[in-house]
């Protein structure tokens, strides 16, 4: 039998002290909208520049105004215009379809939109100042 010796090849040392012994480790997550993979900590992603999902906190108070939505809600709800206006568009489009959930619909968002917490298509919350 025939014996032949393997040998185990480390890296080269670079010289670098600092990083020595640290791994870098990249941590990736994907974007919900268009399902490119984007860094950990990323808010926009890079690819389609939508808001990451959950990270409608850290973007702050939405740009569209809070009484164009609560008034769109309250006049034109079962429609859905409120929901076109902040660019929810496919929700928008099944509270036409279903007249607002046969006001249903209409009225629980009307009444999110009054406590603050109705939500854009970025994820940023449109809030009264």
């Amino acid at each position: 039998m025939e014996n032949s010796n393997h040998k185990l090849q480390l890296p080269q040392k670079t010289g670098n002290a600092a990083n020595c012994g640290k791994i870098k480790i990249k941590i990736m997550k994907y974007c919900s909208k268009c399902g490119a993979g984007i860094h950990d900590d990323a808010v926009i992603c890079p690819k389609c520049g939508c808001a990451v999902e959950g990270q409608g906190v850290l973007l702050g108070k939405s740009e569209k105004k809070w009484i164009t939505t609560f008034l769109l809600c309250f006049f034109l709800g079962v429609i859905g215009a409120h929901r076109f206006y902040v660019g929810r568009t496919g929700s928008g489009i099944a509270m036409l379809l279903t007249v607002g959930g046969l006001g249903i619909w209409a009225f629980v968002d009307l009444i999110v939109i009054l406590c603050g917490n109705f939500k854009d298509s970025s994820g940023a919350r449109i809030k009264n100042s």
